[in-house]
């Protein structure tokens, strides 16, 4: 399994010891605050959401598969936390909130709905496929991508798209249950 850990950040800013230095934006929670003298917009926030989103899809399209299955499914709230950005919440994804559960295959638009709803910090849960693919969310907007295919064309894109994409283990990998 080739393994990337896929993240907004530029890996230059690591120090010796892999700790990233540069003050930025981690959560959509940081939206309105100030970094490095700017301050961090919702719309910044969804574009760089819509990146990682579309960096999963480039990635499935490599491994030539049109979904992913749901494993170690939490939900952190009893209903969204869906507070000043309620406009970036459809109906149906609060609706897929409640109603998504373990093990379900899912694909298109509520695969990504479902992507921006971890990367919004209100649930966890990990993607995979058999043993072709999966997709890891961690803290601070990190995400962990393994497939088993060379997907150059694919990182390539990724990438260009702005995002940094780097060979790295997912600290949450469990061979056990993939």
């Amino acid at each position: 399994m080739n393994s990337y850990r896929i993240t907004k950040y530029n890996p230059s800013n690591r120090d010796e010891y892999n700790v990233y230095s540069s003050d930025e934006w981690t959560a959509i929670s940081d939206v309105g605050e100030e970094f490095s003298g700017v301050v961090f917009k919702l719309e910044e926030y969804l574009r760089v959401e819509e990146l990682y989103v579309a960096a999963i899809i480039e990635m499935m399209e490599c491994v030539g598969i049109k979904g992913l299955m749901v494993a170690d499914l939490e939900r952190y709230y009893e209903t969204p936390r869906i507070t000043s950005h309620h406009q970036i919440y459809t109906e149906q994804m609060v609706q897929l909130y409640h109603t998504v559960s373990e093990n379900q295959f899912v694909s298109g638009q509520v695969l990504r709905d479902l992507c921006k709803l971890i990367l919004r910090e209100l649930m966890g849960f990990r993607l995979i496929f058999e043993d072709k693919m999966f997709v890891h969310f961690g803290y601070d907007y990190y995400m962990y991508i393994g497939v088993n295919n060379v997907c150059k064309d694919a990182i390539d894109s990724i990438q260009a798209s702005g995002l940094f994409i780097e060979e790295c283990e997912s600290p949450y990998y469990q061979e056990d249950n993939d």
